[in-house]
């Protein structure tokens, strides 16, 4: 495999005239970026009292990234790192205004978000595994050589080959009705807000991830002194392996109902609270084949003699807290003709989403604590 990487395939020259750290690099991480976006909005009267708005977005975002911040010429070779990140996003907003009377208005409104990240090797599906002599794996990216050990032993020797392969997609759908109510000196909101945000991933196999270190070359007695981990490289000497298998494409998905009532009620001609309480539903997240599990010890495994304590599946592992309460109070003074103070406080409880959709049990009780 070494001879093949090395002969065939070839190796960055170093660019700097020293023994280490001698490819140079930046420290912003993208120098070669396209964006463009495309945006349309359309406004129609149905009739003196409906209006419906619409509006389309989307954006392309198009980018070379290197990890590290090596930057040879783009494409760069097989052996380098340079990766092509494709993330694209629609948004779509859609909304009906209704003046029901002089002092009752309704806004009923929808939308939708799709965020693609798209990040992998330039050299992506090719067969490179193949081509050096890794074979019985993937013929997805160029097999990844990581290289450790001080820094006399190849331990700065940057990674050869990127590993990036795959893409994910998330996003939301929202809906949202919208009651206004003018009465006297109080401005009342009542409403009602769904949301479901989603995440579907589509990892591919790797090709193989194979890690140098310069004990397998070091004198005994040795091992800080003498080896490099790039001559363990060189005999094939590795010093571990491994490679990702994806065994499935997963969907999860994530609803809330939101529930809530507003007053703007102006105290004053210079002083204006703002009073309001919002419920929230959070209902617990799934996928949508029912393949997430976990373990429950309440279920005998018949792998361990009927012991208690077996994976299962299913859709949702958690239960619904409904004691999601956020008040909310705001203020606004005008101090003078020129000055206006405002200030605010509100309690918002969110779903338990992030980047990966990382998440931990949480009993009921302890919800409201962890959401806040």
């Amino acid at each position: 495999m070494a001879r093949n990487i090395v002969e065939d395939v070839t190796i960055v020259d170093p660019e700097l005239d020293r023994m280490v750290r001698n490819t140079p690099s930046i420290g912003t991480c993208c120098p070669f970026f396209r964006l463009y976006t495309i945006g349309v909005k359309g406004d129609h009267s149905i009739s003196q009292n409906h209006r419906l708005s619409g509006y389309y977005n989307h954006e392309y975002r198009i980018r070379n990234n290197s990890p590290g911040g090596r930057y040879p010429p783009v494409p760069g070779l097989p052996t380098g790192v340079f990766q092509d990140q494709y993330t694209p996003s629609r948004m779509v907003r859609l909304s009906l205004n209704s003046t029901i009377s002089p002092t009752v208005l309704n806004r009923l409104a929808a939308g939708y978000n799709r965020f693609r990240n798209s990040n992998e090797s330039v050299y992506v599906d090719q067969g490179w595994a193949e081509k050096v002599g890794v074979k019985n794996t993937a013929p997805t990216h160029f097999p990844r050589m990581n290289f450790g050990g001080t820094e006399w032993q190849g331990g700065t020797i940057f990674q050869i080959g990127s590993s990036s392969a795959g893409e994910g997609f998330n996003g939301s759908w929202i809906a949202q009705d919208d009651l206004t109510l003018i009465k006297g000196a109080h401005t009342f909101r009542i409403g009602y807000e769904y949301r479901k945000y989603f995440l579907n991933t589509r990892s591919k196999n790797g090709s193989g991830n194979f890690n140098f270190r310069p004990i397998q070359t070091h004198l005994p007695g040795f091992s800080t002194q003498t080896g490099h981990a790039f001559a363990s490289f060189l005999l094939g000497a590795v010093y571990s392996a491994g490679r990702g298998v994806t065994t499935l494409y997963s969907g999860h998905r994530h609803p809330s109902h939101g529930f809530y009532f507003m007053d703007d009620w102006k105290v004053t001609p210079k002083l204006t609270l703002n009073l309001g309480l919002r419920w929230e539903i959070i209902l617990p997240f799934y996928e949508v084949t029912n393949r997430m599990s976990q373990a429950d010890l309440s279920v005998p495994n018949p792998g361990a003699e009927g012991r208690l304590g077996a994976i299962v599946f299913g859709d949702r592992f958690q239960e619904t807290y409904y004691g999601l309460l956020g008040p909310r109070f705001g203020f606004a003074y005008q101090v003078s003709d020129r000055m206006v103070v405002r200030g605010g406080y509100g309690l918002t409880n969110m779903p338990q989403i992030r980047n990966d959709w990382g998440f931990r049990r949480i009993h009921p009780r302890l919800q409201r604590e962890h959401s806040d």
